[in-house]
């Protein structure tokens, strides 16, 4: 065989795969055709084509006839595995060729149409915004959106649920009056509270928050920050941290300490503080605020009601009142584990 035949050989055998491969991502049903289809137990059962998949090949969606069948519908049933009513039997293909899915439910109600502007939440959880691309309204309904941002790391969602897709701009904001610059309570959820920061920058639907005494910004969802929770001056709770307490690192025995040689700390009621770091070093005064639990925490500093101080280095830290005791606090730095103890001075 000399070069030439084998290159027409060559050239036959592509012509005749790419016909073939064409010839399978062509639909022979369109929605709505009678066909038959094998059951999983591989017998061919009569039904209609309810939908058509042509992604990386082509895919039949059929429902049968009988509604007592133990499996209704199909999803992405191959060409291969898919025939008109009335055609001679094939020998059985594989079960796995057809692929069951749930019964139906009763159907959503279609909110949203091809080429509208929605949000849905990304890969990690942020509303962003793109258009409806595709619905599927069969066991229920499903909707294909393509974000706007085609930098982003996935730009293509299906089977995207009715609870997880809401019109672009309709977010109801907790914190409508939130702008950069004032403080707010973030949420993980509608229910969840995680802490308290300022807001330092919005765009869109996300927002940048730093919280207390952390050194960077965090970004959150819009959607979940709130008004930031209160507490009085006057509250029981507050006014309990009132006085002189003698202080010591956590872990360290704080018997026989003397307010005014060691360290300590002088709550005054009208919003000022005195804080003494030991001999030798200068007192630190100012003035207090105070600092409300974010509701539906359950540790940390954003667990407790009490007040914000600072120390030499403008550092914030929290005094709190411990559970139980009416004359032992903690005093902690916001946004880190360290904590000193104290206990009312004598």
């Amino acid at each position: 065989m000399n070069y030439r035949s084998y290159f027409f050989i060559v050239v036959l055998v592509f012509i005749a795969t790419s016909l073939k491969m064409y010839g399978q991502n062509q639909p022979q049903f369109k929605v709505g055709d009678e066909v038959e289809i094998q059951n999983l137990s591989a017998v061919w059962m009569p039904g209609h084509v309810i939908g058509i998949l042509n992604e990386d090949r082509l895919y039949y969606r059929v429902k049968l006839d009988d509604e007592n069948a133990p499996n209704v519908y199909f999803n992405h049933v191959l060409p291969e595995g898919v025939r008109g009513r009335g055609l001679p039997k094939q020998a059985p293909l594989p079960p796995a060729k057809a692929v069951a899915v749930a019964a139906p439910r009763e159907h959503d109600p279609l909110q949203f149409k091809v080429g509208d502007e929605v949000e849905v939440p990304d890969t990690s959880g942020f509303w962003v915004e793109g258009h409806v691309i595709g619905i599927l309204n069969e066991d229920r309904v499903y909707y294909r959106v393509k974000l706007d941002d085609d930098k982003a790391p996935t730009t293509l969602f299906n089977h995207i649920v009715p609870p997880n897709i809401r019109a672009k701009g309709s977010a109801q904001l907790s914190n409508p009056l939130a702008a950069v610059g004032t403080m707010t309570d973030v949420y993980y959820d509608a229910t969840r509270g995680r802490n308290r920061g300022i807001i330092t920058a919005l765009n869109g639907n996300i927002a940048k928050v730093r919280f207390f005494g952390c050194p960077k910004d965090e970004t959150v969802d819009r959607s979940l920050l709130h008004d930031p929770a209160t507490v009085t001056p006057d509250d029981p709770g507050i006014e309990s941290l009132m006085g002189r307490w003698t202080l010591t690192k956590v872990g360290i025995s704080s018997a026989a300490i003397a307010w005014g040689r060691n360290g300590g700390i002088e709550i005054g009621p009208t919003g000022t503080f005195t804080w003494n770091h030991g001999e030798g070093k200068p007192p630190v005064k100012g003035k207090w605020t105070t600092d409300a639990k974010v509701p539906g925490t359950d540790s940390g500093t954003q667990f407790h009601d009490g007040i914000l101080i600072s120390d030499a280095d403008g550092t914030p830290w929290k005094v709190m009142m411990v559970k139980g005791s009416t004359d032992r606090i903690e005093v902690q730095r916001m946004c880190s584990g360290e904590t000193i103890g104290g206990s009312r001075a004598r």
